[in-house]
């Protein structure tokens, strides 16, 4: 179970998302719903959803795709684990930071001190490489 806070009283509508990280492996379909707490303790429950997993082409993906200034930027990486590189590169292709990263799933971008503007993030394996945009704000 993973909870996402939500954002209190409001008349406005709110997108919210979750990444499931810990997915039974092998597992051809998978159910999903939601619990609501309001602040007063009451309980509701969506319904069930499902969910059917298929083979994913290996990529890279980083969200969000619009940062704060000073936040982290998580990435997504569905290939083959093992040693890579993930080099945030500048417009101009200046690379700005460079990461060592060990092949895991899922990671952190951290993106301290750049000045706003759009970054490419480049993650290089042995065999590929992937890469996507990211804009500081």
């Amino acid at each position: 179970m993973s909870t996402v806070a939500g954002a209190g009283t409001s008349t406005t509508p709110h997108d919210y998302s979750l990444l499931d990280t810990q997915l039974p492996a092998g597992a051809p379909l998978l159910y999903y719903r939601l619990r609501q707490t309001d602040l007063n303790g009451t309980l509701s429950y969506s319904v069930v959803r499902t969910v059917a997993l298929t083979a994913q082409a290996e990529g890279f993906v980083v969200y969000p795709t619009h940062v704060a200034s000073g936040q982290a930027a998580t990435y997504l990486y569905t290939g083959p684990s093992g040693p890579a590189t993930l080099r945030v590169l500048d417009v101009l292709g200046r690379q700005v930071l460079t990461l060592p990263v060990d092949g895991r799933a899922l990671g952190e971008v951290p993106l301290p001190g750049l000045a706003a503007g759009a970054y490419l993030l480049r993650y290089t394996t042995a065999t590929a490489s992937f890469t996507t945009r990211c804009v500081v704000e």
